[in-house]
């Protein structure tokens, strides 16, 4: 097929060619530039055993399995730090792998009415006091809790069984804390 002496099926043919040159190099370049630098450097920190990047809607979520004597509140901030420096707009959220079990969802569902409520009121001290006696008449004694501005942290563990719960001191409609990660 022509049109004034060009012919059509040639001029789509090398259309299509130069946008799969095209999508090819932005994956090697994503690949290569983006993805492999970011496992690397997740990877090195301290207390990570496992990191898997997920694609969300041209957002990068990283999803982190923490080993078992890791710092939990130095090894996500040391995440969150890499991902902002390295990913900047392309950031999504940072994910925490759980290997939970009834027993901590049940623990959980204990203790997140004191922590909501040490939220809403400031009162940190009364509410890691409730938590510390919900865990030991429950039976638990690997747990912690980690305050800072933004958020609360959690690391809950029972045998081979793990829970981590970040949750926002502060959200913009209510200005109670809500679960951001876990």
């Amino acid at each position: 097929m022509e049109y004034k002496g060009i012919k059509i099926n040639i001029v789509i043919l090398i259309i299509a060619v130069v946008l799969m040159i095209f999508f090819a190099g932005k994956f090697i370049m994503t690949k290569y530039n983006v993805e492999q630098p970011l496992l690397e450097s997740i990877n090195n920190v301290n207390g990570i055993e496992n990191v898997e990047l997920i694609d969300s809607n041209g957002k990068i979520n990283i999803k982190i399995t923490v080993t078992d004597d890791a710092d939990f509140y130095q090894t996500y901030k040391n995440v969150v730090e890499i991902t902002e420096t390295q990913l900047a707009e392309d950031k999504g959220n940072v994910l925490i792998n759980n290997k939970t079990s009834p027993a901590l969802n049940d623990i959980y569902h204990k203790i997140h009415f004191s922590i909501y409520e040490g939220i809403a009121t400031s009162q940190f001290t009364k509410m890691n006091s409730e938590i510390e006696e919900i865990a030991q008449t429950s039976g638990l004694k690997d747990f912690k809790v980690w305050i800072d501005n933004n958020n609360l942290y959690l690391k809950m563990s029972d045998g081979d069984n793990y829970l981590y719960k970040i949750i926002s001191r502060i959200t913009k409609n209510t200005g109670v804390g809500g679960e951001v990660s876990g």
